[in-house]
């Protein structure tokens, strides 16, 4: 995530190698980073529980936080909101990692979802099921066209659902 958040700070006008912004001492800008980078893990986290528990409820409940089906999040935008999105999938990824749960890929695209979207960026969760092999289902999210959470070789999995 460091690689990211370190992007959206020197893509703010400072410099990229040293992780600067403009107006701020570099001490103080690698302090500023690293509150981003706490922050943004101390929300995935929340964000982790929050959704695990959602989907612990009957799937008529918590398909209600996923969007409304059917509906695409726009391609364009700008390369800020691009770097802060991807930021957001890696800290939702590392607190995936850590958590005490299996946080699965559906809880993982609904706290990137929700945490996008507190930002007043749009995301799309798609959900598939393998085209071969044995039954199984996947949730991505992607935003500015790429995929933030639920990295997989998604070519194997077929689309029976976006919600925007």
């Amino acid at each position: 995530m460091t690689e990211a958040v370190g992007d959206a700070l020197g893509n703010a006008g400072g410099d990229p190698a040293a992780g600067t912004v403009v107006g701020q001492p570099a001490s103080q800008a690698g302090e500023t980073k690293g509150k981003i980078e706490g922050n943004l893990r101390r929300e995935a986290a929340w964000g982790l529980l929050r959704a695990r528990a959602l989907t612990l409820l009957p799937a008529k409940i918590y398909t209600k936080a996923l969007g409304r089906l059917g509906r695409d999040e726009p391609a364009a935008c700008s390369d800020a909101d691009r770097l802060l999105a991807r930021a957001i999938g890696e800290a939702v990824a590392a607190a995936a990692a850590r958590s005490p749960f299996r946080a699965a890929c559906l809880e993982q695209v609904i706290a990137a979802r929700r945490m996008l979207r507190r930002r007043g960026l749009s995301g799309t969760i798609s959900l598939g099921i393998a085209r071969q092999g044995d039954l199984a289902a996947h949730a991505w999210l992607t935003a500015g066209g790429e995929v933030i959470s639920g990295q997989a070789p998604l070519d194997d999995f077929a689309v029976i659902g976006r919600f925007g």
